[in-house]
């Protein structure tokens, strides 16, 4: 769903019509105004209109209409509260006596009730009503709002609704005019006769009926057109005037495409699985940026790639292809992403008009799954993009993982246009609809056994040490408290409405890796690698794979150990005070994946679960990687998947620093990357004896 661009020019001239913004702003002002939503149809598209002026500042009564498809689903009263979370209000949109015409109610007087206990029950704050424009109102001449005993005040009537249509809006078209009634009553086809007037606005607890109100200019885009007047009545009006606007005017359910951005590890795969599932939408899961253009097709880069990519021979032109792809498809397009975060700025560029959405998650629960899976353990981790932050090369990896989950939220906060948390999506099918619908995303409700499969909602705050409570704290705390959480795991309050801020500026780490690891490679301790050690099984000398293993995997250990097992005379030791540097050039022939595995052995020299440390890809590369704590010895492996058929090794180097060396911080290296003549005449660290 996409809010007309016409909309912001729609408050642009309320925002001159002077005063107070809002509902509650006062009529005794000279130049006030009140804005007001009646909602007939579309209940998703008020979310979505709903948002959009929340962020720019602006708030507005929204009237629910009890005879609308809406009313009887179980998105009601989670919009409802939506709407008020967002700075709305709600009121009731009367059409009681239109029911009563029509003889779907006994009563309109108990009918009307039952409407506003329909949402008080559930903690809505109902205090005023509008009267729906029901085409059974100029048919049979009557006002929702003649239910009131306040219409019957008097001459009032006679004076003051003259030239009315049944919205209470003065309307030109004498067709849309409500005739002044003779009686108070009204009478049924088959003769059949009610009072009218029979209840106050204080016996149903109701501060206002805004249907009319006296020495209030009222205008409207009833019908999708201004024939009831307009904003810029504002800069002449001396009085208050009401504005009346109904929500399917500005949004529209047409083919959009949307990014929704998260910090890795907040719940974007869950996402798309729901979206894929209760949406008509295409969705892709990281696919932009991921699948580029090769050779030999298209070509899925994981995180492996992204580190290292160039932003302008690379990441703009993924950008640009990706418009190019939405203005070929028919159907709307929603790319969830994790690595586009990392390029908000060219997003800015390339894609300013795609609606961005920030995917939120506890990041208590995102570090501890970071820190889990391996990230930023080493100075540069050459799978992901890291935040350029002064001394990252004298951090801890949980240090490093804050730092990631600080940078990639902040800037999502304060340049996404919408915000979702995956704790309210998940804590019911009706929040998961509403909140979507904020956002602009129409969705079904989903059942709440797939909620419970696809989540675990129970939150479990995850264990950190004294200093890692202390870190966390100093560098995520002011986010948490951003994003409405407790800071020691569950949620503070709603996610806060953030206002427009400016384009988005990067700061991460997005310079060319390879200074780095020739810097660090030239002051490093070099690991015998020698060609005649090597395991080669299913790969022969030439590179050629052996024909009994053209569809089986293939692979190559550097370092003479066996894929499950070692000896004290293959691999090498594992140093725990140390990080290696692997540079490997290969080339090949393959239809599937050559990865480069590192291979881990315990005291007994058996084998513990092989460690992914990169998808090759042809010429020279590098990664960097720890070994684990309970490793004895370690070897590297490429790893071939079935339908390889060549693969060659043209180099390979490997070597170890310890930690009391300090390579210059890698989001540094424009500026303090060592000349080659400075890493030539670097003198490496001497062993008292040979490594192997």
């Amino acid at each position: 769903m996409q809010v007309a661009n016409a909309y912001d020019a729609v408050l642009s001239s309320l925002a001159r019509g002077n005063s107070e913004p809002g509902e509650d702003s006062r009529h005794t002002t000279t130049g006030s105004w009140t804005l007001r939503h009646d909602v007939d149809h579309d209940l998703s598209a008020a979310l979505r209109l709903a948002q959009h002026e929340a962020k720019r500042g602006f708030s507005a009564t929204y009237y629910l209409l009890p005879t609308a498809d809406y009313w009887h689903s179980d998105l009601l009263t989670a919009a409802a509260a939506e709407l008020q979370r967002l700075g709305h209000s709600v009121g009731l949109h009367n059409n009681t006596l239109a029911q009563w015409i029509k003889g779907e109610v006994e009563s309109p007087y108990e009918a009307l009730g039952e409407q506003l206990n329909r949402l008080r029950n559930e903690g809505i704050h109902v205090v005023k009503v509008s009267s729906h424009g029901d085409r059974s109102c100029y048919e049979y001449g009557f006002n929702n709002s003649w239910i009131f005993d306040h219409c019957w005040d008097g001459e009032a009537l006679a004076e003051s609704w003259s030239c009315l249509s049944a919205e209470g809006v003065p309307d030109p078209r004498q067709e849309f005019q409500i005739s002044v009634p003779r009686s108070r009553e009204l009478r049924w086809p088959d003769g059949q006769v009610i009072s009218l007037g029979k209840t106050s606005l204080a016996d149903q607890q109701l501060l206002g009926d805004v249907t009319h109100e006296v020495d209030v200019t009222n205008v409207s885009d009833s019908g999708g057109s201004w024939l009831r007047g307009s904003p810029e009545l504002l800069t002449e009006q001396e009085g208050p005037v009401s504005v009346l606007l109904h929500p399917e005017y500005w949004v529209r359910n047409e083919r959009s495409f949307s990014l929704v951005l998260g910090c890795a590890r907040s719940g974007t795969k869950w996402l798309q699985q729901m979206l894929t599932q209760y949406s008509d939408a295409r969705v892709t899961h990281e696919y932009i940026l991921n699948n580029l253009d090769s050779p030999s097709g298209k070509e899925h880069v994981t995180s492996a790639g992204l580190a290292s990519m160039d932003a302008d021979q690379v990441v703009r032109p993924a950008l640009r292809a990706a418009q190019s792809e939405l203005d070929e498809i028919k159907e709307s397009w929603i790319e969830i992403n994790v690595y586009l975060a990392n390029y908000l700025d060219l997003l800015d560029e390339e894609l300013p008009r795609a609606p961005t959405i920030a995917l939120f998650r506890h990041p208590r629960s995102v570090v501890a799954s970071l820190v889990h899976r391996g990230w930023f353990q080493t100075v540069l981790d050459v799978h992901h993009v890291s935040p350029a932050v002064d001394d990252w090369q004298n951090m801890s990896q949980f240090q490093r993982v804050c730092e990631y989950v600080s940078h990639v939220n902040n800037a999502l906060l304060d340049s996404c246009q919408d915000h979702l948390r995956l704790e309210d999506l998940v804590a019911s099918p009706q929040a998961f609809q509403s909140g979507l619908a904020s956002a602009g995303v129409t969705s079904a409700s989903p059942s709440p056994i797939e909620l419970e499969m696809r989540v675990d909602p129970s939150n479990a705050v995850p264990y950190f040490s004294a200093d890692e409570e202390k870190d966390f704290d100093r560098i995520l705390g002011t986010l948490c408290a951003r994003l409405g959480y407790f800071p020691q795991g569950g949620i503070d309050g709603p996610l806060p409405i953030q206002l427009a801020k400016p384009p988005p500026v990067s700061s991460f780490n997005r310079a060319d890796i390879t200074p780095f690891f020739d810097s660090v490679a030239g002051q490093a301790i070099p690991l015998e690698v020698d060609p005649r050690k090597f395991t080669r099984v299913g790969i022969q000398e030439t590179g050629i794979v052996a024909r009994n293993f053209a569809d089986k995997h293939t692979h190559i250990v550097l370092g003479g150990s066996s894929w499950k097992t070692t000896s004290p005379d293959a691999g090498w030791p594992a140093s725990h005070d140390s990080e290696y540097i692997c540079e490997v050039d290969v080339s090949f022939d393959s239809t599937s994946p050559v990865t480069l595995m590192l291979l881990e052995y315990d005291h007994e020299q058996i084998a513990f679960p092989p460690r992914r440390l990169l998808r090759l890809r042809q010429g020279r590369q590098y990664v960097m990687f720890r070994c684990l704590a309970k490793a004895n010895r370690f070897d590297v492996a490429i790893y071939a998947s079935a339908g390889v058929q060549r693969l060659s090794i043209t180099n390979c180097k490997l070597s170890r620093y310890p930690q009391d060396f300090l390579p210059k911080s890698p989001h540094l290296l424009t500026d303090n990357a060592p000349r080659s003549d400075e890493v030539t005449n670097t003198q490496p660290k001497s062993l008292s004896s040979k490594e192997h």
